[in-house]
């Protein structure tokens, strides 16, 4: 099946009044939402996401893209966050150097830093040299709960 493809993106907060939410989308369309320049989500923003995930054509796809931490953070502890059948394409992460401390964010790909994976199954993460000292990054954060969202099945 193929899909049309609608892109939109979010500048700065997700909250009560975002223009998003006012976005119509037609059937077998793929939504690919840029959320480079989002800066944070307050508690009106996640219900008004979800409503707004909610109304979403069960044909169409939503495809997020530079999802930053606190999106991710929502994926995964807000039940619909992101609907069935949905991708994250890209997210930022966290990663700090042990031997110099240094702290550096590295954005993954889908496809080429990592897949969805069945329940249950680590997703590895490639190493990053530290950009310093070139010693391997260690996330900071704990992959087995902030790669939740890669879990797919059952």
């Amino acid at each position: 099946m193929t899909l049309n493809v609608q892109e939109a993106r979010v500048l700065g907060p997700i909250g009560e009044h975002t223009p998003l939410f006012d976005l119509r989308v037609d059937p077998r369309t793929e939504v690919r939402l840029d959320l480079s320049k989002m800066s944070f989500i307050t508690s009106i923003g996640v219900k008004n996401w979800i409503s707004w995930v909610l109304k979403l054509p069960a044909s169409s796809r939503l495809s997020l893209i530079d999802c930053p931490i606190v999106i991710i953070n929502q994926i995964n502890t807000v039940h619909g966050f992101l609907p069935k059948g949905s991708e994250v394409k890209s997210f930022h992460a966290p990663f700090v150097c042990e031997a110099c401390e240094t702290e550096a964010s590295f954005r993954l790909e889908l496809g080429r830093h990592y897949d969805y994976v069945p329940v249950g199954q680590r997703q590895e993460l490639p190493e990053f040299p530290c950009p310093k000292c070139g010693e391997p990054l260690e996330p900071d954060f704990d992959p087995g709960r902030y790669l939740r969202f890669l879990e797919r099945g059952g």
